[in-house]
């Protein structure tokens, strides 16, 4: 713990205490620069070097380009390289300690990670650096947002269509105004929105929501915006598929809920938890045999299982659907549909397969999504994915 006198010199400097006996952060301005400072206590992190080393990691979270500036137990500073490496591997094996200082920064209300109204997203839950934990991130959100961390503002992505649907005519003007949703900025949007940004694409489907009405447009919108894995898409996409009166509707709509919750979208864990839904199928789990049958050999009792599970996750039962679907049954337009859910339920073949579809048709914004399933196929550890995605980079 540090003495009085050290605190005291510390705020004369300007750095912001969280708490003497746990962390504090500071964000001076040294000759125009962004300076930051993190100090673990050993009640969080007990060995030295991993509390050196998780303060430089949220320093360079907290403020791009940020110089390390360390205090020793005199209260003397020293300035260090803006830069230290942290393997992924250190980053995993710590991730508690990393996530309980990150709490503690949450729950001091000194760093306002959401509610931002420019759809930007925070460093530390959406961060290339930590996206090793990012799991544990998302539960770390999840848990925040339930014990009601921020004082300010709600800890949450704006919803966009929310925000818009509760206002009068005229303020709808201004939002969307606000919001850039006009017809110029939505044509610059879409080639983020196909390239994988979810804000983008979800304000594409807010756009067509409202400045629009188009109902059509708005559903194609937001579910690229819940494939680019933005939580609040999913849970409105769930909230769209189950306003449907088909049975493949409302199951599809518990798929996008549950993956909702998993990114830490605390309105899909608020009906979850109200409602007490579950994603598990009531069908009995077919013989690995299945998967080995003949297109014809297959009965009409497996079909129906094997959409229950697909449109429950289920990643080899939306690839066999597939085939199914292509080769026996010679059906296109239902084939694609669950090639399409196959590549939703992350079955790397699946993605694959559409991702060189949609690239090999003559439409530029069709080869820009196909390029987006192929990384993501790629990354999925698919061979001829990565293969493939060479062979484009070049």
């Amino acid at each position: 713990m540090l003495s009085t006198d050290v605190i005291a010199q510390l705020e004369k400097e300007k750095v912001i205490i969280n708490d003497s006996d746990f962390i504090f952060v500071d964000t001076t301005v040294i000759e125009g620069v962004h300076v930051s400072n993190v100090i673990i206590s050993d009640s969080i992190v007990s060995n030295a070097e991993k509390r050196f080393i998780i303060a430089h990691l949220i320093r360079n979270l907290l403020i791009d380009g940020a110089i390390i500036y360390n205090y020793d137990e005199s209260g003397n500073n020293f300035t260090m390289k803006p830069y230290i490496e942290v393997s992924s591997d250190f980053i995993y094996e710590n991730r508690n300690a990393i996530c309980d200082v990150i709490y503690y920064l949450v729950h001091k209300d000194y760093f306002n990670l959401y509610g931002k109204t420019n759809g930007e997203c925070d460093k530390f839950f959406l961060s290339p650096l930590l996206e090793v934990i990012s799991d544990d991130l998302k539960h770390l959100k999840l848990t925040l947002k339930k014990e009601d961390a921020f004082s300010a503002l709600p800890f949450a992505k704006i919803d966009i269509k929310q925000v818009i649907a509760s206002l009068n005519s005229k303020d709808k003007e201004m939002y969307l105004r606000y919001f850039n949703l006009n017809k110029e900025n939505i044509s610059v949007s879409k080639l983020e929105a196909l390239n994988g940004s979810g804000v983008y694409a979800y304000k594409i489907s807010a756009y067509y929501a409202f400045a629009q009405i188009d109902t059509i447009n708005e559903c194609i919108w937001d579910e690229i915006a819940a494939e680019n894995n933005d939580d609040i898409a999913q849970n409105d996409y769930a909230r769209i598929l189950e306003a449907t009166t088909t049975k493949q509707g409302k199951i599809r709509s518990l798929y996008w809920l549950f993956k909702a919750l998993k990114n830490g979208n605390y309105d899909a864990w608020e009906k979850i938890e109200n409602q007490h839904l579950n994603l598990e199928s009531s069908y009995p789990a077919l013989q690995e045999d299945i998967y080995k049958k003949k297109d014809t050999e297959i009965s009409e009792y497996e079909i129906e299982v094997l959409i229950d599970y697909a449109l429950r996750g289920g990643k080899k039962e939306a690839c066999k659907l597939y085939e199914y679907y292509r080769d026996y049954e010679h059906d296109e337009q239902e084939a694609l549909y669950w090639l399409r859910i196959g590549a939703q339920n992350e079955n790397s073949e699946c993605q694959y397969e559409y991702g060189k579809l949609l690239f090999n048709k003559n439409e530029d914004e069709s080869k820009i999504r196909g390029k987006f399933w192929i990384r993501k196929a790629a990354k999925n550890e698919n061979d001829a994915a990565k293969k493939l995605e060479k062979e484009l980079e070049n």
